[in-house]
């Protein structure tokens, strides 16, 4: 999911919207030790990255294929809708990334935390392999429709509440925990049991004002850090 991100030398810069001026270089993404035991790590969310990986990170999904096929919905925005995607197995990969996110004192999710029941019911879900209603946390994924857009970003917004969104490299992931924000468009785009999942795309110009937001934002914190 990191991708493309590091530098020539396999740097990343991290930048604390708290302290916009104390900057550094790490050699690998978020990264907690010791969090997660190793059977925990490597076989059971070892599995689900590796199918994540291998059905959609690796594989061209802004081209039409037996696994992808392209979608335009109105100007500006399409689709890719995802065939031959494993419900069970996705919905807990995606799962994973909000628990592991819940539970890291990692500085990028420091201020984000999922209520303890919903926490714990994250953590057995993943452990004891569960079927997961769609409805539950549902997940909608957005990227550009241009594969040569600049995607080098990594970072957490969960200052709406009831919703918390992961840009991670070139795919934003808003997550609903409140059920009162679920809506149809919502169910459209989300992982369904008998549907295809749909990846919201946009095109450059809407990406490129999402990614100006973000660093917005990181300009406000640099001037009331002054």
């Amino acid at each position: 999911m990191y991708k493309g991100i590091p530098n020539q030398k396999g740097q990343i810069n991290v930048v604390n919207s708290n302290h916009p001026y104390q900057r550094k270089t790490v050699q690998s993404g978020a990264h907690e030790r010791y969090i997660l035991c190793a059977t925990c790590d490597n076989e059971i969310l070892g599995s689900l990255e590796r199918y994540a990986s291998n059905y959609l990170y690796r594989q061209p999904y802004l081209k039409e294929n037996k696994d992808f096929k392209q979608l335009h919905l109105k100007a500006d925005v399409g689709a890719v809708e995802c065939l031959n995607l494993n419900f069970h197995k996705f919905k807990l990969f995606l799962l994973s990334l909000l628990w592991r996110a819940s539970i890291s004192d990692e500085g990028l999710f420091v201020n984000f935390k999922l209520p303890p029941d919903a926490a714990e019911f994250v953590r057995k879900a993943i452990y004891e392999d569960y079927i997961v209603d769609e409805t539950v946390f549902p997940c909608i994924l957005l990227t550009c429709d241009n594969e040569k857009v600049q995607t080098d970003y990594v970072g957490i917004d969960a200052s709406k509440a009831g919703i918390v969104k992961f840009y991670i490299n070139e795919f934003a992931y808003t997550f609903y925990i409140d059920p009162q924000r679920i809506d149809e468009e919502v169910m459209f785009f989300t992982i369904k049991m008998d549907q295809p999942m749909r990846i919201m795309t946009v095109s450059k110009r809407t990406w490129y004002q999402i990614r100006f937001s973000i660093a917005a934002a990181i300009a406000n914190a640099v001037r009331r850090d002054k």
